[in-house]
């Protein structure tokens, strides 16, 4: 799994993050994204990037926060 930060500077570098995961899939490794902590903007150029280089199916898109950040827990104030 693979986690980029929108958030922070550097956090999230195109082509850094794109050819990271080019690194896991030149050992044959699947990937799945964690999108959790990333704009929608850089979430689409991601995805962009990863149709050019032809990733398919070898790499999944998920937002791993299964809670909307909303959502507040039994007992928290």
């Amino acid at each position: 799994m693979k986690s980029f930060n929108s958030r922070y500077p550097n956090g999230f570098s195109l082509p850094e993050s794109a050819d990271n995961i080019d690194k896991k899939l030149n050992k044959g490794e699947h990937v799945i994204v964690n999108t959790e902590n990333m704009s929608e903007k850089d979430i689409a150029a991601l995805k962009a990037e990863g149709a050019s280089r032809r990733w398919g199916d070898k790499v999944i898109f998920l937002n791993a926060n299964p809670f909307p950040s909303n959502l507040q827990m039994p007992g928290a104030r």
